[in-house]
């Protein structure tokens, strides 16, 4: 097949071998040729955008990988809100399905109900009272004040009867 054209249609210089008639100056092209044309100036017109296109890919992929991040966090939040579970096990929850995270908080929920409380602690909350005996010296009595001597008043006396 011969295609024709007027010179008008294409830049002559970059044409290669073509036939073209001087007198009405229109152009005879192969299907080879023209093919070739076409493809020339589809690779020119697809690398000008190429780039455009690679960036808007890669903000795109990046934009779905935080909405994916965002709707899964918030699927963690309401069913540990659902569960009555602390917001503070959602860095806990490794699942990436609505059933994984289900399953993962209803073990959390087992281990927090079956977790013993913390024992009864021993004695008071203060220092448990002093049982031993209290030995009182003349040194002792002397550095004593009085509401202090009042308190101990029995040991006081019978240190003193005992000659100390």
């Amino acid at each position: 097949m011969v295609y024709r054209a007027t010179t008008e249609m294409f830049s002559v210089e970059n044409l290669g071998v073509f036939k073209m008639d001087e007198e009405s100056k229109l152009l005879t092209f192969t299907q080879e040729k023209l093919d070739s044309i076409i493809s020339e100036r589809v690779f020119r017109e697809r690398d000008k955008h190429t780039e455009t296109i690679n960036s808007l890919t890669a903000e795109r992929d990046s934009l779905k990988g935080e909405l994916e991040s965002t709707k899964l966090n918030t699927l963690k939040a309401d069913l540990l809100s659902k569960a009555g579970i602390s917001q503070e096990w959602a860095p806990k929850i490794a699942g990436k399905s609505q059933a994984e995270m289900e399953s993962e908080i209803a073990s959390f929920k087992q281990l927090i109900e079956n977790s013993k409380p913390a024992p009864e602690p021993i004695g008071s909350d203060t220092n448990p009272a002093n049982t031993k005996p209290v030995i009182i010296t003349r040194e002792s009595i002397k550095r004593m004040s009085p509401s202090q001597i009042n308190e101990n008043w029995e040991a006081v006396q019978k240190a003193l009867k005992s000659g100390i």
